[in-house]
C-alpha cells in the first residue's frame, strides 16, 4: 500500500506554506474563538445541603446529604462534610427536606393548555409521555419548554391517535 502524505519543509527559506494556508488557519481560529466568546455563561453551581435522599435504589431514607448541581445536571452527590462545595455556590438548606428522582405520568392529554404544564413540575413531575391530541399543539408546547420559554415536564409525544368507528 502506498500512502500520500502532504507537508511543508519549514526548514529552508524556498519552502513556506501558501498564503492561502496561513489565512485559513487564522480564519479558523478567530472563528472558534468568536464562538467561544458568544456562549453564555454556565451558571452559577446550586449546592442542597442536609438534605434526605429517596433514591429508589436503596431501601432507607439517605440522611444529611449534600447535593451539588451544575447547570442542569446533578455533578455529585455526598455526605455532608465530606464533598467539596463549588466556589460562589448558591447554597440551600434542606433540612426536614426530601430530595427523590424526578417522576413521569406515562399516560397525559395535554389538550387543557399551557396553564397545566407548571402544575407537574411543581408535584415532581419531570416528564410526561403526551397520549394523542392536537399534534401541533403538542409539539409547540415540547418545543416552548425545551427553549426554556415556558415551565413544564419534558414531552414525550405518541402522536396523532389513529381510532376508527369499527374498533369502538
Amino acid at each position: 500500500n502506498s500512502y500520500k502524505f502532504c507537508f511543508f519543509d519549514l526548514g529552508t527559506s524556498r519552502s513556506r506554506p501558501p498564503r492561502k494556508l496561513f489565512l485559513l488557519f487564522f480564519a479558523l481560529c478567530l472563528i472558534s474563538f468568536t464562538a467561544l466568546a458568544q456562549q453564555p455563561l454556565a451558571k452559577k453551581p446550586l449546592v442542597i445541603v442536609n438534605i434526605s435522599i429517596i433514591d429508589g435504589i436503596n431501601p432507607s431514607v439517605q440522611p444529611n446529604k449534600t447535593v451539588v448541581i451544575i447547570g442542569n445536571r446533578i455533578s455529585k452527590i455526598g455526605q455532608k462534610g465530606k464533598i467539596s462545595i463549588p466556589a460562589k455556590a448558591k447554597i440551600i438548606n434542606g433540612k426536614g427536606l426530601y430530595l427523590i428522582p424526578g417522576l413521569w405520568d406515562a399516560h397525559v392529554h395535554l389538550g387543557y393548555g399551557t396553564n397545566t404544564l407548571p402544575v407537574f413540575v411543581a408535584n415532581g413531575v419531570t416528564s410526561v409521555r403526551e397520549m394523542g391530541g392536537d399534534l401541533q399543539a403538542v409539539k409547540q408546547m415540547r418545543d416552548r419548554v425545551g427553549s426554556g420559554e415556558l415551565i413544564g415536564p419534558r414531552i414525550k409525544m405518541a402522536g396523532t391517535i389513529i381510532e376508527s368507528a369499527e374498533w369502538l
